[in-house]
């Protein structure tokens, strides 16, 4: 890959970071007060703040990582859309109630869902020579809005049609540049 071509992705990288940690930062006082509302011990309550929006982070990073490495993304995403929830749900719960309090509760989480999914679309896919693409390897597909079907799987093809790894052909049809082996059974 050129470096003409690495700069976009390394700007969406860097985009998504500072969104992950603006996503992660902004809430924190609100998650922070919503425990100490309840009782929570302040320096627990930093605890539980991190906790919540630290797990959206974590996901974050493993969506990025696994895609980057051709493995499914599915579980990542799962981690990253239900702390997002969780974090989108005490932010709310934290807000004044009226729609202006709420729409300020909801930016962060959701700009953190958008950064992170436009940014493993523009991943390239791994350099391996077949990629089975996970189903669920978005936050749309988790939510049931996705076109693909569950359980489908995409694979790059060979020459030939046949998704082989290491020959380029169809286990149990010869290369085409070989001829079949006359059977010896009788």
């Amino acid at each position: 890959m050129s470096s003409a071509s690495r700069a976009p992705i390394a700007a969406a990288i860097l985009a998504t970071g500072a969104f992950t940690f603006l996503a992660f930062r902004l809430p924190f006082e609100a998650l922070t007060a919503l425990a100490a509302e309840h009782g929570v011990d302040p320096d627990v309550g930093r605890m539980f703040a991190i906790l919540v929006d630290g797990g959206a982070v974590v996901g974050t990073v493993g969506v990025v990582a696994a895609k980057h490495a051709g493995r499914p993304v599915a579980t990542y995403w799962a981690t990253v859309v239900a702390f997002a929830a969780v974090s989108l749900a005490f932010n709310v719960a934290h807000s004044d109630g009226i729609l202006l309090g709420v729409a300020i509760a909801v930016v962060p989480p959701v700009t953190q869902l958008v950064a992170t999914e436009l940014l493993v679309r523009k991943l390239p896919a791994a350099d391996i020579d077949a990629v089975a693409v996970d189903a669920a390897a978005s936050p749309l597909a988790l939510l049931g809005l996705s076109r693909r079907r569950r359980g489908t799987t995409r694979r790059r093809r060979r020459p030939g049609g046949c998704p082989s790894p290491r020959t380029g052909a169809c286990p149990g049809r010869p290369a085409s540049n070989q001829r079949p082996r006359p059977s010896t059974r009788r």
